[in-house]
C-alpha cells in the first residue's frame, strides 16, 4: 500500500489475501449521473492499480470477518488450509465517489457490431401490464423447451467469459432479439431476470444493451 495514496477505510485479512474497502462519506444511489457501470469502472481501476482480483461487479459477495475461509480442492492442493477472516482495521478515512474517477477503467467495446457504447435504443411504454408480459414470456419458454438457448440463459445455465450481471443481461437480450421478442417487452423481462441487474437496470442501461444486441445480430447475419 505504500505506493497507493488513498488509505482504505476498512482492511480485512480473508485468510488467503486482503480485502480493501474505501467507504464513501454518504450513500450514493445508482442514478443517471452515477450508473452501475461508473461504480464498476472504478472498481476495475482499483484492482488494476493494486494487482487485485476481478471482483468489480456490485453484486459481489465479500467474505465477512469472523467467518471461516474454507479452501476448495484446487486451493487445498496448493497447501491452503481453513483460516478465519479477521478485521485488521476500520478507522480509515471516507471519500467522495469522484475521488476515484481518475482510476476508472471501462470495458473495451466489442469489435462485433457497429454501435458505440453510448448509443441506445429509445424505449417505449409497453402496451401490456408487466404481469401479462411475464406470463406470456414464461409460456414461450415452455414452448421452446429447456435446451433452447433462451431458456438456458434465463436459468443462468451459461458459461460466460465474463460472469458479471451485465454480461448475463447482454446474453439474455441477445437471445431475446434472436427470438424476435418485441422491444417494448424487453425492459420488463430484463428487470425480472435474477441473473442480471434486475430492478436496478435503468432505461439507459437497457437501451444501450438492446442497441448492442441489435448491432451484433445485424453484423452476424449481414443485415442492419
Amino acid at each position: 500500500m505504500t505506493s497507493f495514496s488513498r488509505r482504505p477505510t476498512i482492511l480485512v485479512h480473508t485468510g488467503n489475501g486482503l480485502q480493501y474497502w474505501w467507504l464513501y462519506t454518504e450513500p450514493v444511489p445508482i442514478s443517471e449521473a452515477w450508473p452501475l457501470e461508473r461504480f464498476e469502472a472504478i472498481n476495475r481501476g482499483l484492482a488494476q492499480a493494486l494487482g487485485g482480483d476481478a471482483v468489480h461487479d456490485l453484486a459481489r459477495v465479500l467474505r465477512v470477518p469472523g467467518t471461516l475461509n474454507l479452501p476448495d480442492a484446487k486451493k487445498r492442493a496448493r497447501g491452503c488450509v481453513p483460516v478465519m477472516a479477521k478485521l485488521l482495521w476500520a478507522d480509515g478515512p471516507t471519500y467522495r465517489p469522484s475521488d476515484f474517477d481518475d482510476l476508472a477503467v471501462d470495458v473495451a467495446p466489442s469489435t462485433k457490431g457497429s454501435v458505440a457504447p453510448r448509443v441506445r435504443v429509445q424505449l417505449v411504454q409497453p402496451s401490456q401490464p408487466d404481469a401479462e408480459i411475464l406470463d406470456a414470456f414464461h409460456r414461450l419458454l415452455e414452448r421452446l423447451g429447456p435446451s433452447h438457448p433462451l431458456c438456458r440463459t434465463w436459468r443462468g445455465d451459461r458459461q460466460l467469459t465474463d460472469a458479471s450481471r451485465s454480461a448475463f443481461d447482454m446474453a439474455l437480450v441477445n437471445q431475446l432479439v434472436r427470438t424476435r421478442i418485441r422491444d417494448e417487452f424487453i425492459p420488463t423481462i430484463v428487470r425480472a431476470y435474477q441473473c442480471g441487474r434486475g430492478v436496478f437496470a435503468t432505461d439507459d442501461y437497457i437501451g444501450r444493451t438492446l442497441a448492442k444486441a441489435k448491432a451484433f445480430q445485424g453484423d452476424k447475419h449481414g443485415a442492419a
